[in-house]
């Protein structure tokens, strides 16, 4: 059985009493007798099944502790740190993208990271209505809200070109379709001219007594002219385009 990991510290009571026994749940605070303690999460990866909690516990006297450690406001800072350091990889990553299948990838990292800082900065903002003075807590959760902002605002972006791309990919296919079809199309007006006079050579050409042999020049250019006229007739019956069903 998975159990809430323990810190050297002793919360007060009426904290350890609101906190489950497995894990420290959700982003938030809870704020008791002038303690405040904020469970904010760790930056995720996309295949993240678990987050990592970060635990900061504010003494009515202004002291904040980190996981049962002191200097418990500089790791809160490194915490936000993380975060700028995540965006600013993942804004390369946007930079370097070139194809769907890349802005797709970008989309599956970011969306867990968006809504764990966008989590983290209502979590800091609860902490700031319950401590209205501490300007530290104030700074932090200013922070925090540009962080939010810009991670969704990348995240639009990608998705948009991502669509971009996708879109592009479709028309490029279509065109290809396209061409293919005219090609196909341009054959058949040709099997179509000449296919009436290869019949007729065919026929003649057989080793079979059938008259003609010693005729005149002229039977063979009115063959020639039967057939051409029959492949033309022929090609039009290919190029016409079918009426279009009434309404």
């Amino acid at each position: 059985m998975i159990t809430r990991t323990q810190y050297k510290w002793q919360l007060p009571a009426a904290i350890e009493s609101r906190l489950g026994d497995t894990s420290y749940g959700r982003q938030r605070i809870i704020f008791e007798d002038g303690h405040l303690l904020i469970i904010v999460h760790e930056p995720p990866k996309a295949d993240d099944i678990t987050r990592q909690a970060k635990v900061f516990w504010r003494k009515p006297s202004g002291e904040i502790q980190c996981n049962g450690q002191d200097n418990g406001d500089r790791q809160l800072r490194a915490f936000l740190d993380n975060y700028e350091s995540k965006l600013k990889a993942m804004e390369a990553l946007y930079e370097e993208a070139k194809r769907a299948d890349d802005y797709f990838k970008l989309v599956e990292e970011l969306l867990p990271v968006q809504r764990a800082v966008a989590n983290t900065a209502s979590a800091l903002q609860a902490a700031r209505e319950q401590v209205k003075q501490d300007r530290f807590l104030i700074e932090l959760r200013d922070r925090s809200y540009e962080l939010s902002r810009n991670f969704e605002l990348l995240l639009g972006d990608t998705k948009m070109a991502m669509d971009y791309h996708i879109a592009r990919k479709a028309e490029e296919q279509v065109a290809q379709a396209n061409k293919a079809v005219e090609a196909q199309h341009r054959l058949n007006i040709l099997a179509a001219v000449f296919f009436p006079l290869t019949a007729i050579a065919t026929i003649f050409g057989m080793n079979l007594q059938h008259g003609f042999e010693s005729t005149s020049p002229f039977v063979f250019w009115g063959v020639f002219f039967v057939g051409i006229v029959t492949g033309l007739a022929l090609k039009g019956w290919v190029v016409k385009v079918p009426k279009s069903p009434g309404p």
